[in-house]
């Protein structure tokens, strides 16, 4: 027998079991790799698009200053309905979009709103552009930042009250991304303003709330509370 025939028939035969261990984990390492690689690319993407669709500062927006005719006709349709509130009157009051901000713009429960809201009415359809602040939206990278761009909300008037949500937010640089869009969904607006002590109480009077055309229509309720 000569030394190659030797050499051979002396090696050891390779383990098939060790064989498909080493293979398993090495197709595991990759995957973890992978994945680790997956998740840390996504946490980087979903920072840099937020940064991308918030701002760290809430938007300035124009302050609507009505002219003498406007102002006279704001005031005395205001006031029907704040009359028709205290008396418990059935008053049906209307106000077109640029009323609605000339009211924000006086109306000194209103203040917290100049320069941050401004209302249209695109048939029969409520946007507002501002800014949300996003401190409860459930990720620390979103604590301090804003969602500045323009909101469709849902308004309706039930046997609860009034209930204010954004059904969809349309801002530069991009689509929201839905789960943002989930949170900010969950945000409930009116309770802030059925505690103010002036709108309170008129909030409560009333009948019915809706839109049309470029216009908000309330009806007032008759009777007592």
């Amino acid at each position: 027998m000569d030394r190659r025939t030797r050499n051979q028939s002396g090696s050891p035969h390779p383990n098939p079991g060790r064989k498909r261990l080493i293979i398993v984990l090495s197709i595991l390492g990759g995957l973890v790799l992978v994945a680790g690689l997956i998740a840390v690319g996504s946490v980087l993407y979903m920072r840099s698009l937020v940064r991308r669709l918030t701002d760290t500062q809430p938007m300035q927006l124009p302050v609507m200053e009505l002219a003498k005719d406007e102002q006279q006709k704001v005031q005395r349709n205001l006031q029907r309905f704040v009359v028709a509130c205290q008396k418990g009157q059935a008053e049906r009051v209307e106000f077109d979009s640029r009323e609605l901000n000339g009211i924000m713009a006086v109306l000194e429960g209103c203040r917290s709103l100049r320069g941050r809201a401004v209302v249209e009415i695109v048939d029969g359809v409520p946007w507002v552009q501002a800014s949300i602040p996003l401190n409860d939206a459930g990720a620390s990278w979103l604590r301090g930042r804003y969602l500045n761009g323009k909101l469709r909300l849902d308004v309706r008037l039930g046997e609860q009250g009034l209930a204010i949500s954004v059904a969809e937010v349309v801002v530069p640089g991009g689509e929201v991304p839905n789960w943002i869009l989930k949170r900010v969904q969950t945000m409930d607006l009116a309770p802030l303003a059925y505690q103010d002590a002036t709108w309170g109480p008129r909030l409560r009077r009333l009948e019915s709330l809706d839109f049309t055309g470029d216009r908000m229509v309330v009806q007032t309720r008759k009777g007592g509370p």
